[in-house]
């Protein structure tokens, strides 16, 4: 199969956000839209990996841990939220994610609201 390019696969990414949407609703706790986006995403033929952890390491010690909710094809990492409005922390934890990994692109999803709003993030 050919690698799907970047923005394809955020738009493949969003249709499958907006479907889960519609489906069950806005407002629900963000394992259900983290579950949901998985299958969904399996279910386009896509390789989905979820909570993959990030260690982080200072002077070749572990001290801390971070957990991305989706790993979209190794190359999109997918943060689900549920909240009323996405604010810079929100920013700032995908931000994170994408800093400590080697990948480049972050798609944050808030299914919070009746429609779907997103942004995207590259390191």
């Amino acid at each position: 199969m050919a690698m799907i390019e970047i923005n394809d696969l955020v738009e493949i990414v969003l249709l499958a956000g907006r479907d889960v949407l519609k489906e069950i609703g806005c407002g629900l706790l963000e394992i259900c839209y983290r579950n949901a986006m998985q299958l969904g995403l399996e279910e386009a033929g896509l390789k989905v990996e979820r909570e993959v952890q990030y260690p982080v390491y200072y002077r070749r010690q572990l001290v801390g841990q971070y957990y991305a909710d989706l790993v979209v094809e190794n190359r999109l990492i997918v943060e689900c939220k549920s909240t009323r409005c996405l604010v810079s922390k929100h920013y700032a934890q995908l931000y994170h994610y994408l800093r400590i990994s080697t990948i480049h692109n972050g798609l944050l999803l808030n299914f919070g609201e009746e429609e779907l709003v997103w942004r995207k993030l590259r390191r």
